[in-house]
């Protein structure tokens, strides 16, 4: 309907701006060839005029070209009124010219001819202004026409728009406002140590928004798992640090217990060393004793039997006081022993 009326619009244009401005122009031109003849008439005293030939040449010719105009008018125009209506004033004219051309024309004759013209020229006029007007008309209406149709465009396109508003605010906005807020006060809540990660985005429509909650919802879940992780790994931490303090106080009770032991050990040793030098003194007196009885009589024989046994009974009491100090070192050795192996434990 748009296109139509463009080219409507347009032929009317073309009409007026391509006919109507010649048409006018080749009547005003035909009026002052007349008007000068008419002056020329009505200033000879006598009655009679000679015309002179350019101006009968002219006024035949500026018809012609008028009728052409007029003929390519109906041509476009598609009817053939305004011709029609020229064709009495053509033949005044040729009327006029026809006169012209016999070198003489009285008043009186010129008179007629001319209130002749006046009247066909008026109906032609008449014609012409119709014809005038109804394009004008036409223009006007088929722009009038083509504002109404910009208008309803504009309001359609405006209708639209408000619709695309009211949905898009509906469908994404509106759905983002809410996901932003919740977005939010599950990070003040994680602010504030209160966050809850089991908390979801929900967005049921699967459009751009549902493509956001999903996005979202994926980052709180990776985030869950990792603070997971994290707790885990910090109760293993305070767990290995619980047993780390229990094997320091366990290394510092077998370091005290070892001290204590070492202690014990060495008074033993100490000990130990002293019977030992003593018994060694002793045994040696004996033999100092022994080698001096040996020199003495048979009659001695027992009491040298006697002293005998009694050096092998504390030679046997010697060897049983050695075993027993070993003994000793041994039971203590394992308590130094776990000590040991607790303190490395530690380490």
């Amino acid at each position: 309907m748009s296109a139509v009326t463009s080219d409507q619009v347009r032929l009317s244009s073309e009409l007026m701006s391509d006919y109507f401005l010649p048409i006018e122009q080749s009547r005003l031109a035909i009026k002052a060839s007349l008007y000068d003849i008419g002056l020329g008439v009505r200033g000879n005293l006598t009655g009679e005029i000679t015309i002179p030939e350019d101006t009968k040449n002219q006024l035949v010719p500026l018809t012609d070209d008028l009728k052409n105009t007029l003929e390519n008018y109906s041509g476009r125009a598609m009817h053939n009124a305004l011709l029609l209506s020229f064709e009495p004033v053509q033949q005044v004219i040729n009327s006029i010219g026809a006169t012209l051309q016999s070198g003489e024309i009285e008043a009186s004759k010129w008179g007629e001819l001319y209130d002749v013209y006046n009247m066909a020229e008026a109906d032609f006029n008449d014609v012409l202004t119709q014809n005038i007007a109804h394009e004008k008309s036409l223009i006007d209406s088929r722009v009038n026409r083509l504002v109404i149709i910009v208008w309803g465009m504009g309001l359609l396109f405006f209708m639209v728009m408000l619709i695309g508003f009211f949905h898009l605010k509906r469908t994404i906005v509106k759905p983002l406002v809410v996901m932003s807020r919740t977005l939010g006060d599950m990070i003040a809540a994680i602010e504030m140590k209160q966050g809850d990660l089991t908390k979801r985005l929900t967005h049921k429509q699967s459009d751009e928004s549902g493509v956001i909650r999903d996005a979202v919802n994926s980052f709180i879940e990776r985030l869950q798992s990792v603070l997971i992780g994290v707790k885990h790994d910090a109760n293993l931490t305070v767990s290995s640090n619980e047993t780390l303090n229990q094997n320091i106080i366990e290394s510092t009770e077998h370091t005290a217990s070892m001290s204590e032991s070492l202690h014990q050990l060495s008074a033993i040793m100490e000990e130990v060393n002293s019977t030992i030098l003593e018994r060694e003194h002793a045994s040696i007196q004996i033999e100092d004793k022994a080698y001096v009885i040996d020199g003495v009589s048979t009659d001695q024989v027992n009491v040298i039997d006697a002293i005998t046994k009694e050096t092998t009974a504390f030679n046997h009491h010697l060897k049983l006081n050695h075993e027993t100090a070993k003994d000793q070192i041994t039971s203590m050795s394992k308590p130094v022993a776990g000590a040991i192996k607790g303190a490395t434990a530690v380490n």
